[in-house]
């Protein structure tokens, strides 16, 4: 077991790797990360003392990494094979992440929009305030349903429109 400190910054284990605690308080930001068995499981907290406006980020080796910002905004990816241990390493999620990530799911709740997609968006599904799409087999079946009426592509043939379609009541 160990502490260390100065003004700003403080960092803890217990039984290292096993489990490891960095913080730095410098405000109005207190940013904290707890890290077992170096990256296997790894949460990070940044927070804004000032507004409350809190950051997280988690993730388990190499099964999922989810973040969340100050706004609501979070991305949950799963498969998720290098992130955890480059966690600053922007470019790395942004080019490679698509060759492992099997799962991958964006929820903005300020503009109350969604996408979730597998398998290399063999299946994808976006929400849009009144606006649903779901797509089946890289856009071969689509299916698109908003205030006007519901519309299916199938094959990148024109758009099939059920405008105003209600079932019967018989």
């Amino acid at each position: 077991f160990s502490v260390a400190r100065n003004e700003t910054h403080r960092s803890s284990f217990f039984l290292w790797p096993l489990f490891k605690r960095n913080r730095v308080v410098d405000p109005p930001l207190d940013r904290q990360r707890d890290r077992i068995f170096f990256s296997l499981f790894s949460n990070t907290r940044l927070t804004n003392t000032q507004t409350g406006a809190t950051q997280v980020r988690r993730s388990i080796w190499p099964l999922f990494t989810t973040v969340r910002d100050d706004q609501g905004r979070s991305r949950t990816s799963a498969l998720s094979i290098m992130e955890p241990l480059f966690p600053t390493d922007r470019d790395l999620a942004w080019n490679y992440s698509a060759l492992w990530t099997l799962w991958k799911s964006e929820r903005n709740p300020v503009t109350d929009q969604a996408r979730q997609s597998a398998l290399w968006n063999l299946y994808e599904r976006e929400r849009q305030q009144e606006s649903r799409r779901t797509s089946f087999l890289f856009g071969l079946f689509q299916r698109e349903r908003n205030e006007t009426g519901t519309s299916t592509r199938i094959f990148y043939l024109p758009k099939i429109e059920n405008e105003g379609f209600t079932p019967s009541t018989k």
